[in-house]
């Protein structure tokens, strides 16, 4: 496959992945011990607003004379394959908050160990070699890394553990010692039919996604989570290179549809918005996934549409407390909260919680005792919440997907420039939608 090919089955890929960013839970969570292992993790209540307690950390800063605690960070940057390039700068400034207000790690500052993959697969097995022959890399975290993943993980796994915030590789899922914090794509996809259905009150569901590698199978998760909840469905692939919908929507009669599902690339998400203006559908059925609000889709309708949109990444209602603190946050370091994409505010979590795992086990065995080893056991029983994410953890909870560890959305509405939460109910009363029965874990 040739790069410029290569590079846009990447990026469908991709985009499909982060259709998936974006329950119901108890309000408090957290506070497991590893079996065998004396590791006890912070007993921590939904919402988090106290980033130092999340990280297990002290207040006040690390001892920069301190050897540092190193963390693996992986994500293709630097070449044709761009992703989340502004992953690094989460991740980056997680490292240097809690360095700077949450004591590092017991007093010991981290240090993230960067390795960018560019362009090939080959490059993988490079960072790969770099991470497991550094002394001191205890966790390696994921950026948006789709090439090189699985030759990296050949590598690592299972010697050193993986935390994902989303995945772009589907072998994650099933990687050993590998822990995708989001949730994988199809499980987080699957609530769309508990929200159609309990608050849109919806018998029926039209899916709107591009016919390309990448966008067929969260369409057709979503569909299956559509039907459990028991609706009824009516598929629509899309040509992807089509630049006028409107005659495909009137064929299958979308208006007709109590619901409308919404997948895509920008430029779909542009078309399809166009579409369902001229065939005067409204847009309170729509239910889009979160690349609808791109930048792109933004500036080519004026605004956002004014639709529902899933996530299971939380930094867009300004209200919510555990908001609040994020922005609070990146106020102090002269950052715009509505500059920062779900990859910015994933990489953040990702680090925040792996400090978490490390302060967990220095305070339970010791410094000495900070390895990949004990750093796993944590990871295993963690059982949230994910700040800014999802309130209840459980990796391993679906045999298919072990790595994956969530598996709830929330679901917000827009309009007049603020989202504000939709799936706030008596059901669920955090705003984060389970999968409908049969499709949760056991179900």
């Amino acid at each position: 496959m040739d790069v410029l090919r290569a590079r846009r089955f990447r990026r469908l890929v991709v985009l499909a992945a982060l259709a998936g960013l974006g329950a119901y839970a108890m309000a408090g969570s957290g506070g497991a011990s590893a079996a065998g292992s004396a590791i006890a993790l912070p007993h921590l209540k939904f919402p988090v607003t106290n980033f130092v307690q999340y990280a297990d950390g002290t207040a006040g800063a690390a001892n920069s004379k301190s050897s540092p605690v190193l963390i693996g960070w992986v994500n293709n940057q630097g070449g044709q394959v761009l992703i989340g390039p502004t992953a690094t700068q989460g991740a980056a400034l997680a490292a240097q908050w809690i360095n700077q207000h949450a004591g590092g790690i017991a007093g010991h500052p981290i240090e993230l160990v960067n390795c960018f993959i560019t362009n090939t697969e080959a490059e993988g097995t490079t960072c790969g070699d770099k991470l497991a022959a550094t002394t001191g890399v205890d966790a390696i975290a994921f950026g948006g890394v789709a090439v090189g993943a699985d030759t990296l993980e050949a590598v690592v796994s299972p010697k050193i553990p993986i935390a994902i915030g989303v995945s772009i590789s589907p072998s994650d899922n099933t990687n050993k010692n590998t822990y995708i914090f989001g949730g994988a794509a199809q499980y987080i996809s699957e609530p769309w039919g508990t929200f159609a259905s309990t608050v849109l009150h919806a018998k029926s569901m039209a899916l709107l996604f591009p016919n390309a590698p990448g966008f067929t199978g969260p369409a057709a998760a979503t569909q299956q989570g559509a039907q459990a909840a028991g609706l009824s469905t009516t598929p629509v692939a899309l040509d992807p290179n089509a630049t006028d919908y409107s005659g495909a929507l009137q064929a299958a009669n979308v208006a007709a549809a109590d619901s409308i599902y919404v997948n895509g690339t920008p430029a779909t998400c542009i078309e399809v918005a166009k579409a369902l203006q001229q065939l005067n559908i409204p847009g309170k059925k729509v239910i889009s996934s979160p690349l609808c609000l791109a930048p792109d889709v933004k500036k080519a309708l004026g605004d956002f549409p004014n639709w529902y949109y899933g996530t299971a990444q939380d930094n867009l209602v300004a209200s919510l407390p555990e908001v609040k603190a994020y922005y609070s946050l990146l106020a102090q370091y002269h950052l715009s909260a509505s500059d920062q994409d779900p990859w910015f505010c994933t990489a953040f979590s990702e680090i925040m919680t792996l400090a978490q795992m490390a302060n967990a086990v220095v305070k339970s065995q010791g410094f000495a005792k900070l390895s990949p080893t004990t750093e796993n056991a944590a990871l295993k029983v963690w059982r949230g919440p994910f700040i800014l994410g999802q309130p209840v953890i459980h990796c391993g909870a679906y045999a298919k997907a072990p790595a994956s560890c969530a598996y709830s959305t929330q679901f917000l509405s827009y309009a007049n420039g603020k989202f504000t939460q939709a799936s706030k109910t008596k059901s669920s009363p955090t705003g984060w939608m389970l999968p409908p029965p049969s499709l949760q874990p056991g179900g």
